[in-house]
């Protein structure tokens, strides 16, 4: 695929993988290249057709600089704004639909669908933090058990799930899940099979299973300091609400799932907010994964 030209400044973009979605960047201003439908695709807290909503006739012409389309020469990008309700100004092609915003209008356009959104309720959460692409999704319509005296009820439940994504490659299968006492018991029986790597501290290596591709390139990330992140987070259970939820590390990034709440019990709930200081925690601790110590 053909090198796009920042519409903004002319700089060469390059093909950014935010882990859930590749788009263009450009280096140099920070603009973003969105194709037709990735708009949708960023877009949070809000059902439809952001991109066909957001149209309008190009009144703002002479607010902003003209812009020319990276995909289709000699085509000038029209200037239009999110929903027609807000402020936020968009350069876009009549041609192929694509978008361009410049830097930090991505997290200003999920703010603006959250404000918009009926009870401030957003299905998810999307915004880099620091080098680190974070997602916080509701996972409705899960059908999970509740044990009351003498019998066994299905309900439909909600999770909060919570992803920090890694900004570097990591290793192939990469998987570090800490282990209840029921798998503690079946591994101490060797009724349990399976990798199950040893980082050689015999507190980490007895609450959290390793497992992966390449034992050689997987241990070196659990250094001393990454262990005790890990071990850290056990002890103390953080969580976003008042449930404690579960924590895995993955070759895409760290993993944390929290509930069952009821549907309706997270109504009036700002969860973005109430999840800042575990967002915080969590890169933090992918951060120290990602980093191996210098074997010198």
């Amino acid at each position: 695929m053909a090198t796009l030209m920042c519409p903004n400044c002319q700089t060469p973009m390059e093909r950014g993988d935010r882990r859930d979605l590749t788009v263009d960047l450009c280096p140099s201003c920070g603009g973003v290249w969105l194709d037709s439908g990735e708009l949708n695709d960023l877009a949070t807290g809000m059902h439809g057709d952001i991109e066909y909503c957001s149209i309008d006739e190009d009144v703002h012409r002479d607010r902003f600089p003209e812009r020319s389309c990276p995909r289709c020469p000699g085509q000038v990008m029209r200037k239009i704004n999110l929903l027609r309700l807000s402020d936020l100004i968009f350069d876009w092609c009549p041609e192929c639909g694509g978008f361009f915003l410049d830097k930090g209008e991505v997290e200003q356009m999920n703010r603006e669908l959250k404000n918009l959104t009926p009870n401030h309720e957003a299905e998810e959460y999307r915004a880099m933090h620091g080098r680190h692409l974070v997602r916080l999704d509701q996972t409705d319509s899960v059908m999970a058990t509740q044990f009351v005296p003498g019998m066994t009820r299905f309900l439909e439940a909600t999770y909060l799930r919570l992803i920090v994504y890694f900004s570097e490659e990591m290793p192939t299968r990469m998987r570090v899940s800490q282990t209840g006492w029921p798998i503690r018991l079946a591994m101490a029986l060797g009724l349990f099979w399976g990798e199950d790597y040893k980082t050689g501290d015999e507190a980490f290596d007895a609450r959290f299973r390793v497992q992966g591709a390449d034992e050689r390139l997987i241990v070196p990330h659990l250094d001393a300091v990454a262990r005790r992140a890990l071990l850290d987070f056990a002890d103390e259970k953080p969580c976003i609400l008042k449930e404690s939820g579960s924590l895995e590390v993955m070759s895409a990034g760290v993993v944390y799932i929290e509930g069952p709440y009821e549907p309706k019990s997270l109504a009036q709930v700002d969860v973005v907010e109430r999840a800042r200081p575990l967002i915080d925690r969590l890169v933090d601790l992918a951060e120290k994964i990602e980093q191996v110590p210098d074997a010198g």
